[in-house]
């Protein structure tokens, strides 16, 4: 992780120099498929840009096996002599322009990331370099997965001048399930419930009355067949019509009404689903009114739903790369250690920038609680 206040992070130049020294050494130590991916390109180095400062001076600290701050007796060393990291910086910024003599890179003993992020912003050192441990012993019920579990180092981070750390997204499957409501407000889905079953109870209710109707149309149409001593038209009739002729009782209104109601709210249910477009087997013509607006209105929801739906669903990828300062203003969160000197950095430059402090930088419970 390098901080730098002085080098300009969000250059092009800089992060291609990065991009292609980190390729040369890939291509040194592994095998390559495509031989072609590791072929060198001409235009690494280049000059030196004129936003860049003259000279550097480069801060780093010791942490085996990316840099070596101290030897085998155990003697601190005034400036690295080897490691991958360093090894990875000389590259960098032979690719940028610099020249051997033009840059400077110093041990920092003693002096944690936030001293180096000081000294870097008083123009003490133009960059600094720290390591940043992903497994840690201290967190979560001792396991060394515990950082993994909390921030999610596969998501690229880009470095302002400050490292920011992405929160790990957890796997819960009720929220998935909640998730396909999302596209409307609880509000909406009372009233589109609400709506629906109102729908359906009206063609019920319109279907039932036209049932009713035609059983007393038929009943008249029977007792006239009776009076006129006819035997053909009672025998097209249902045995149960006929037989509730004698005694004058009308048919069983209530079940008539009663399946008809449910019929018709079951029927604007698969409507409003799309399982159900026409009106075959309504009778009434105001259902039939009905389940036309019905119709409408439920292609327009289902298109609005799957448009709302697809729309959350890509709000939940993964963030762009931070370019510039400016875009913390923009609802992000940064996690710092109280009374550090990040966050008395932080609260002088950047106050509206949202802030959570934790007790200690390996707080891992109080992170996790404040996120």
């Amino acid at each position: 992780s390098q901080v730098s206040l002085r080098v300009p992070d969000a250059s092009h130049a800089y992060t291609h120099a990065v991009e292609a020294s980190a390729k040369t050494f890939v291509c040194s130590g592994v095998v390559v498929m495509e031989p072609s991916a590791c072929m060198p390109e001409r235009r690494w180095p280049r000059r030196k840009e004129p936003s860049f400062p003259p000279t550097l001076t480069v801060l780093t600290k010791d942490c085996r096996p990316f840099v070596y701050c101290v030897d085998e007796s155990g003697a601190q060393l005034a400036r690295p002599i080897k490691g991958y990291a360093i090894d990875h910086l000389h590259d960098v910024l032979l690719n940028l322009g610099y020249a051997p003599d033009e840059y400077s890179i110093k041990c920092a003993h003693g002096a944690g990331t936030d001293t180096m992020v000081f000294n870097t912003s008083l123009e003490l050192a133009d960059m600094a370099h720290a390591c940043i441990t992903i497994a840690s012993g201290t967190g979560l019920a001792g396991s060394m997965q515990a950082r993994q579990q909390l921030v999610d180092f596969s998501s690229p981070f880009y470095s302002t001048g400050l490292r920011l750390m992405v929160l790990r997204p957890e796997v819960n499957q009720l929220a998935r399930m909640v998730a396909l409501a999302k596209p409307f407000t609880w509000d909406t889905w009372v009233i589109l419930i609400a709506f629906t079953l109102a729908v359906g109870i009206s063609i019920g209710l319109c279907e039932s009355q036209e049932h009713l109707k035609r059983r007393e149309a038929r009943k008249s149409w029977i007792r006239e067949g009776l009076e006129q001593g006819g035997v053909e038209a009672p025998m097209k009739m249902k045995s149960r019509d006929v037989l509730t002729l004698p005694d004058g009782l009308p048919a069983p209104i209530r079940r008539v009404r009663t399946q008809s109601v449910v019929k018709g709210a079951s029927f604007a249910v698969q409507v409003m689903t799309g399982n159900k477009t026409d009106s075959q087997g309504l009778l009434s013509g105001q259902g039939r009114i009905a389940l036309g607006m019905l119709n409408a209105i439920s292609m327009f929801v289902l298109s609005l739903y799957t448009a709302s739906l697809a729309a959350s669903l890509t709000e939940t990828r993964l963030k762009p790369e931070l370019t510039r300062l400016s875009q913390l203003e923009e609802g992000e969160k940064v996690v710092l250690k109280c009374d550090s000197t990040v966050s008395s950095w932080m609260e002088a430059n950047m106050p509206a920038v949202p802030r959570l402090c934790t007790a200690s930088a390996d707080a891992d419970e109080d992170i996790k609680e404040a996120l």
